[in-house]
């Protein structure tokens, strides 16, 4: 405070006070805090300043957690199109506000419009930081989990098949994103025995197979929360079977399955 409300030093501990709040899903504080903050910054350093800009898309994160999806979609769009005139189509924060962009069109049911700026900015991504690129595969994964439930919602068990190959064809080497296959195989299954049919019944048996040995292979690979699988629903179809329970037991049981 000794500095002014409106020091650099100031609103950058303001800014961090409401990252805090978001983290802890206390939105309404957060979207106060990044408001008074937007105000400020867009009075003292300008409107396309990047930290008045990042003050914006704070704000529209919140909306988004918020469910006010119309509210965020506006402000995303504006810093999307300031972002890119100031820093450039391929800087890192254009294509993130780009990829905000359309993961909000996609929940406000603008699903054309959505895969059109969500293909506009991978293929921005692959060019400049490579198919392989961490930030990449999350832009991939970011949105086929919107499909996905999408697809699960509806029923579209075809639909929810593509999205875990899609996912599973990035070859994801993090131990979260290597556990959200074995979820969507997982969701692919469930999907398919409400289906009628000896061949979707087959096929359903085979993909929840498939999302346990996924499931195995992330848990080598250092995933830890047993307590996320004792509860996630995504796993329901595996819940009944044997090697389940002992692959759970197995990591409830160990020092880091206890830490969770």
């Amino acid at each position: 405070r000794s500095l002014g409300k409106d020091h650099p030093d100031t609103l950058e501990s303001k800014n961090n006070l409401a990252e805090c709040y978001f983290f802890l899903g206390r939105y309404t504080e957060s979207l106060d805090i990044n408001k008074e903050t937007l105000a400020v910054r867009k009075e003292k350093l300008g409107p396309t300043h990047p930290d008045t800009l990042l003050s914006m898309n704070n704000i529209a994160r919140c909306y988004s957690e918020l469910g006010r999806n119309e509210e965020a979609a506006k402000l995303q769009e504006e810093a999307w199109t300031l972002r890119r005139q100031k820093l450039g189509r391929d800087h890192f924060d254009t294509l993130e506000s780009l990829h905000n962009l359309a993961c909000t069109r996609f929940k406000l049911g603008q699903h054309a419009e959505a895969l059109k700026l969500y293909d506009e900015g991978l293929a921005l991504r692959q060019k400049k930081f490579g198919a392989n690129h961490p930030v990449t595969i999350d832009c991939v994964f970011e949105m086929s989990y919107l499909r996905l439930r999408d697809a699960q919602k509806s029923g579209d068990a075809k639909g929810c098949r593509q999205i875990a190959q899609l996912c599973e064809d990035q070859k994801p080497t993090s131990p979260e994103r290597r556990y959200d296959v074995a979820c969507y195989w997982a969701v692919t299954a469930a999907a398919l025995r409400k289906e009628k049919g000896a061949t979707s019944q087959a096929e359903a048996q085979a993909d929840a197979d498939h999302a346990l040995e996924c499931l195995k292979q992330a848990i080598a690979a250092g995933y830890k929360d047993a307590a996320k699988l004792k509860q996630d629903k995504d796993l329901d179809v595996l819940r009944d079977r044997a090697d389940f329970r002992q692959l759970l037991a197995g990591l409830t049981n160990s020092p880091d399955g206890q830490k969770k």
